[in-house]
């Protein structure tokens, strides 16, 4: 008998990623806003970069040039990822 496995996405495509913000650093020197994300990927791998900047550029509403994605990491056994994300001016 065999067995089917279930296509997923990584996103629900009315809402996206579930992403909240747990830090926001204005920064004037090099003019651009640094962001600490926490994203939610239950039962899912760890979303990747070009994912998480299209999520950024659509929720924030800036052009896709301006958003950088410096790291995304997950932690073993948890549902979530901490990414960091520059918005340049």
């Amino acid at each position: 008998m065999e067995k089917r496995v279930k296509p997923f996405s990584m996103f629900n495509q009315q809402k996206g990623l579930l992403m909240e913000i747990l830090k926001k650093v204005e920064n004037e020197f090099l003019n651009r806003s640094e962001l600490e994300l926490k994203v939610a990927h239950t039962n899912q791998p760890t979303p990747t970069k070009e994912l998480l900047k299209l999520e950024v550029t659509k929720k924030i509403k800036v052009k896709p040039e301006k958003v950088e994605v410096k790291y995304i990491f997950s932690q073993k056994n948890r549902d979530y990822s901490i990414a960091k994300v520059f918005i340049n001016q």
